[in-house]
């Protein structure tokens, strides 16, 4: 069984002024000034865009502005350009980054996707959210790669030569550490992929800095018995557990599994022949760093299959290696919270509460804001509004993130089959944010939608507030009748329907009618039929303002399964019937599509 592959070292590393920043914290000019070395040595080239941000930058690092181009490569970027613009705007509509406050954001994504397009393996490197966020959902940007700060130094660490470890080893340590209390400050909206992601950085640098300090116990044992022996044992040790990384870089979980059957029943035998206690306790805590990361990879390949139990059982062995190793509160925080919002997607809302409300709160340690996320979706699961309504008011800073991040959620649920749960947190949002229109309309339309597949959900003061939000758009034409002329019309070639030859002899009213089953469709549920090999799509028509039954061949699930919006792009309809007596309530009627193509408007939230 085969896990999503690993990256390919980029070509070309387009990095933020958070990278700068970071290093300045840091305290580490000197990284700033080999940093050109460090990167052609393992066939890396650096680049930044011209315009270093002035507005966002504390005054502190204006001499830092200064240095940067005597270091890295300066590539100027062009905000005039259509791309720029349409980036700037869909990064605007998606609420990843404000083109107006952050345009050397834009500049960052733009700049990476430039080289990309010469056909270069690109990187970005950015803490800032906003950017991280942009290239993991922008279609755009598929293919460019992503990494933190602390997470680009360590993969430098990894490949530099021997000459540059220690400074590198060094640079990553405190780096990482900046970079979660930097986290903890700015992070606003919450995306569990890229939660995962920070995971996987976290384990990777504590299981670094674990065996740096054990090869440097090792080499200061000075008494020749003293030295073999253990140095010996360590090294044993070590080769056991190259196993779980060999079988990572392999991408083949099985084998990982093994690997750590293999540790659990020989590493204690190993640990036992180690006579100096100091060396020992060094090698149990590097035992536990490797196996963190080790569950930290093994969850992050089943999020992203989307198999929660399995997800559950690698985050509380991660909980477990934590008790024996340093890591900073964030991480045991963050981890607590992830396991909290995967218990509430299985439905086990009284263990999400009392893992959210395990994470300690003091005036010198805040809530963090996916302590605060979870709590938030825990209580509307529990439809305790008023109690999630007054922990919103109390971070009135982070209300956008928020009202994004539980919109995110809420799509998770729903495609987990968290249905009411997933309507409850929109509905939450608009009777809690309804003054806020622009902040929640995307919510109200999408709840609207699904309102129309479970119209027992919604209370009535939030059909409503619906109403007012939506004006003309809350429309419902399910109840009506397939009209005769449809049905004539068939079969319809969709993909000729812009095509003057193929709709010449339609009216415009017709013609338009018609171009309405391109969609875009709101997927709500799909059926499977395997003994017909066939599949039911029940989807909701936005232009027509209605629901349909699509059936369609099952070999087109691969297609469609990860799907919550789509658009026709060719195939035939070859037959529209009308609803029957014993047709759900949902649609108005049903379609046999032959041979489609479509495009995804929407993908189902990969968490």
């Amino acid at each position: 069984m085969m896990m999503q592959s690993t990256q390919t070292l980029p070509e070309v590393v387009v990095l933020d002024t958070n990278f700068f920043i970071a290093l300045e914290e840091a305290g580490l000019p000197s990284i700033l000034e080999k940093l050109e070395d460090f990167c052609s040595d393992v066939g890396m080239v650096v680049f930044t865009p011209d315009s270093v941000p002035k507005s966002d930058v504390p005054s502190k690092f204006r001499q830092l502005r200064e240095k940067i181009p005597k270091y890295v490569r300066l590539k100027v970027v062009n905000r005039n350009s259509r791309f720029w613009k349409k980036t700037a705007l869909d990064a605007f509509k998606n609420r990843l980054i404000r083109a107006d406050k952050d345009p050397a954001d834009i500049d960052v994504i733009v700049l990476a996707r430039e080289f990309y397009a010469k056909g270069k393996v690109v990187a970005v490197v950015s803490d800032d959210e906003g950017v991280a966020r942009a290239v993991n959902e922008l279609s755009e940007f598929k293919g460019i790669q992503h990494f933190s700060c602390g997470a680009f130094l360590s993969v430098l660490a990894a490949t530099a030569r021997e000459e540059y470890q220690a400074i590198l080893d060094d640079a990553v340590e405190k780096v990482f550490r900046k970079t979660w209390s930097y986290k903890r400050r700015t992070r606003r909206y919450i995306d569990l992929k890229l939660l995962a992601e920070d995971f996987l950085d976290t384990a990777r640098f504590v299981r670094s800095a674990v065996k740096r300090q054990a090869l440097q116990a090792s080499a200061a044992l000075v008494d020749p018995t003293a030295v073999l022996e253990p140095t010996n044992y360590f090294e044993q040790l070590v080769l056991l557990l190259n196993g779980c990384s060999e079988a990572r870089e392999e991408n083949n979980i099985y084998e990982a599994e093994q690997a750590e059957i293999r540790v659990t029943l020989e590493a204690p035998k190993i640990l036992s022949q180690i006579r100096d206690l100091e060396m020992r306790e060094i090698a149990q805590k590097y035992m536990h760093s490797v196996l963190f990361e080790h569950h930290t990879w093994m969850f992050q390949g089943y999020q992203q299959r989307q198999e929660i139990v399995q997800a559950l059982v690698h985050i509380q062995s991660c909980l477990t290696h934590l008790k024996f190793i340093d890591v900073a509160t964030e991480a045991l925080e963050n981890l607590l919270a992830l396991r909290g919002l995967l218990f509430l997607l299985l439905g086990q809302i009284d263990s999400a509460l009392e893992s959210f409300e395990s994470i300690a709160v003091s005036e010198d340690q805040p809530m963090s804001t996916v302590q605060l996320l979870g709590l938030i979706v825990a209580l509307v699961a529990k439809e305790r509004f008023q109690e999630a309504m007054k922990l919103v008011r109390r971070y009135p800073d982070l209300k956008e993130g928020l009202i994004d991040s539980i919109r995110g959620y809420s799509n998770i649920a729903f495609h987990r089959g968290q249905q009411r749960l997933a309507m409850n947190l929109l509905e939450f949002l608009i009777l809690t944010f309804q003054k806020d229109v622009e902040l929640v309309l995307s919510a109200a339309e999408r709840l609207f939608i699904l309102s129309r597949y479970r119209p027992d959900v919604p209370r009535k003061e939030t059909y409503l507030a619906l109403r007012k939000l939506l004006g003309k758009k809350y429309q419902d034409n399910t109840r009506k009748s397939v009209k005769r002329a449809w049905q004539q019309a068939v079969p319809i070639e969709i993909g000729l329907l812009n095509d003057k030859n193929y709709t010449k002899g339609f009216t415009a009213r017709e013609l338009e009618e018609l171009r309405a089953f391109q969609g875009p469709y709101y997927v709500f549920e799909i059926r499977k039929f395997e003994e017909q090999n066939l599949m039911h799509v029940f989807v909701w028509n936005e232009p027509l303002a209605c629901g349909w039954r699509h059936i369609i061949s099952l070999d087109y699930y691969p297609a469609f399964e990860k799907t919550f919006s789509f658009k026709y792009m060719s195939g035939t309809i070859t037959k529209i019937s009308r609803k029957t007596k014993t047709d759900p309530d949902i649609i108005r009627g049903t379609i046999h599509v032959k041979n489609p193509v479509i495009q995804v408007t929407l993908f189902a939230a990969t968490w």
